[in-house]
Order: C-alpha cells, then sequence, then structure tokens
C-alpha cells in the first residue's frame, strides 16, 4: 500500500511538473494610422525608415515564435478582419483593400493591425489572425458628466490642463524621436 502510494505521487509530480504553462507575449503601440490626421505629426508609416524599423520589429516578435496573433480589433468583426487579410495575402501592395475601401480609410491598411499583425502572421505562415477587442463606454464620458451635473468646473479645468499637458509630452517626445520601436 505504502509503495502505491508513493507511485501515486510519483505520477503526479512527474505529470505536473511537466505541463507547460502558456507564455503570451503583449506588444503595445500607437495607432499608426492616426498620428498625421489626428495629432498633425509629420508621420509616413511607409516611408523607409519606418518600414525597416518594422521589419525588425517582426523579426524579434518571430524569434518569440507565437502560435497565434490577436489584434485589436472589434471582436464581432472577425469576418472582416479574416477578409482583409486574405486580400492581403494575395496584394501585400493593399492595392485591393484601397479600393475595396477607399483611399482615406488607413484604418484598412495603414494602423498596426495590418503594418505588423498582417506582416507577422505571413512570416509565420499563419491562416489566421484573431479579433480581440470589444467597446465599451468610455468610463472617462461617466466620470466628465458627473463632474458636469456636480457643478465642479475647477475640476473639469484642471482635468483638461493635466490631460492635454501630458498629451503635449507624448507628442513632442515621439516628433523628436519619429521611432517606432524606441517610442
Amino acid at each position: 500500500m505504502r509503495n502505491r502510494f508513493a507511485l501515486l505521487l510519483f505520477l503526479l509530480g512527474t505529470l505536473a511538473y511537466g505541463q507547460s504553462k502558456n507564455k503570451i507575449l503583449v506588444i503595445g503601440t500607437f495607432h499608426f494610422h492616426l498620428v498625421q490626421s489626428q495629432f498633425g505629426i509629420d508621420f509616413d508609416i511607409n516611408s523607409k525608415d519606418n518600414q525597416q524599423e518594422i521589419s525588425h520589429l517582426i523579426d524579434q516578435i518571430s524569434d518569440y515564435k507565437p502560435t497565434k496573433i490577436f489584434v485589436e480589433w472589434e471582436y464581432s468583426k472577425q469576418q472582416e478582419l479574416d477578409e482583409l487579410y486574405t486580400m492581403y495575402l494575395k496584394d501585400k501592395t493593399f492595392t485591393s483593400i484601397k479600393k475595396k475601401y477607399g483611399e482615406n480609410e488607413t484604418m484598412y491598411f495603414e494602423s498596426e493591425v495590418q503594418q505588423i499583425g498582417f506582416k507577422l502572421a505571413e512570416r509565420l505562415k499563419q491562416d489566421k489572425l484573431y479579433a480581440f477587442d470589444y467597446f465599451l463606454q468610455e468610463p472617462n464620458d461617466l466620470i466628465m458628466q458627473a463632474i458636469e451635473k456636480a457643478n465642479q468646473g475647477d475640476l473639469m479645468n484642471e482635468i483638461q490642463h493635466d490631460f492635454g499637458e501630458y498629451a503635449q509630452l507624448l507628442l513632442s517626445k515621439f516628433q523628436q524621436e519619429k521611432s517606432i520601436l524606441s517610442y
């Protein structure tokens, strides 16, 4: 009986030790397609330097050997993401995507989803990317409504001032560096 118990403990320990845990790599970046239109910063994701940096980043991520790639795309629009990726695989220049959505809809061909996600998935020969985003009402909106309702104008002005300073700091840093990898 004692030997059976010891053998059982040994087997359970071996099984538990042999289990590998999933590893997750999270990459955070800014929205490439919004820098110029929303902030007026001279930024071209298609420039030679930016494309080299993206290629370098993809090299680094590829070394990690991801088996699934999740991107910031609304979960309910997985079919749209699948279609875009299929279009990209047929035409790496994004010409067919631009024809379908229009030259001004840069979120379909210049965002980090396509510039990193699509290119990485292609390099790793993955046939699918996974939409991983769900829109919720911004808590900031609710907070600002409550502040306004409570007639706390000074607090609202302070928050807007602090946020403005923070945004300017980020924009200044980006304008100085203009490097995807360092930013």
